[in-house]
């Protein structure tokens, strides 16, 4: 069985209304999709940043956010040395993450550890890292 580390740009979309089409992935591939602690960062913030007119949604996505860290802990995989070490070796091959994507490197760096394929729907950004062969990429569209 196949086992995916998903992008915190597609993991967010499973909490909007454009989630059809990955929600039918995920649930048809019937694989374990797991997250990485990074991703909950940024998840986290973004959620932080919705106004105070928005309070109802803002403490809606916190609740989601909060039953799947609950819900899931063996699905987060934690940022440690390892990972760190990784992200810092793609980091320092320009041509394989476009300059500055700290985020991006320790996502590929979690799936390389775990030896997870990481989901994504962001081909331009990723498409130099799955042709150097260093982490499986998969493209969901």
């Amino acid at each position: 069985m196949a086992t995916w580390l998903i992008d915190t740009l597609l993991f967010e979309r499973l909490s909007g209304s454009t989630s059809a089409s990955v929600r039918r992935w995920i649930k048809a591939s019937g694989d374990e999709i797991f997250l990485s602690s990074a991703s909950i960062v940024l998840l986290r913030a973004a959620i932080y940043r919705i106004p105070a007119s928005q309070k109802e949604r803002a403490d809606t996505l916190r609740s989601w956010l909060d039953g799947l860290a609950t819900n899931f802990p063996d699905r987060i995989h934690p940022i440690d040395n390892e990972v760190a070490w990784r992200a810092a070796a793609f980091l320092g091959q320009v041509d394989s993450i476009p300059k500055g994507r700290f985020h991006d490197a320790l996502l590929l760096a979690t799936a390389a550890m775990h030896r997870h394929t990481f989901l994504t729907m962001r081909d331009g950004d990723f498409n130099r890292v799955k042709r150097a062969g260093s982490v499986k990429v998969h493209f969901l569209e």
